[in-house]
C-alpha cells in the first residue's frame, strides 16, 4: 500500500482505508514474500517489523506461517499479527 516510510500517520491511513470482503489470508505466504521482495534497510540499528492486521486464521494457505516467521526472526524482523 505504502513503500517503507517513517510517516506512521501515512501507514495508519492507508490500513484504514482498507476494505474486505472476507476470504483467505495467507499469512505465511505474506510474510516470506515480505522478506524476499522489500528492501529491507540492513542497519542493525533499525527496528524492522511485520504486522499483519486480520480476522482469519494464521494457519490458512500453503506455506507454513511458523517457518516464515523463524525465518523472518533469522533476519532480524519482528512478525506481529493484530
Amino acid at each position: 500500500m505504502t513503500p517503507f516510510t517513517s510517516d506512521l500517520d501515512r501507514v495508519s491511513e492507508q490500513l484504514f482505508a482498507l476494505r474486505t470482503n472476507g476470504g483467505e489470508e495467507y499469512c505465511g505466504a505474506v510474510i516470506q514474500d515480505a522478506m524476499k521482495h522489500l528492501k529491507w534497510n540492513t542497519r542493525d540499528d533499525v527496528y524492522k517489523s511485520i504486522v499483519i492486521a486480520g480476522n482469519e486464521p494464521f494457519t490458512q494457505g500453503p506455506i507454513s506461517y511458523r517457518e516464515a516467521i523463524s525465518e523472518a526472526t533469522r533476519q532480524g524482523q519482528s512478525v506481529a499479527s493484530r
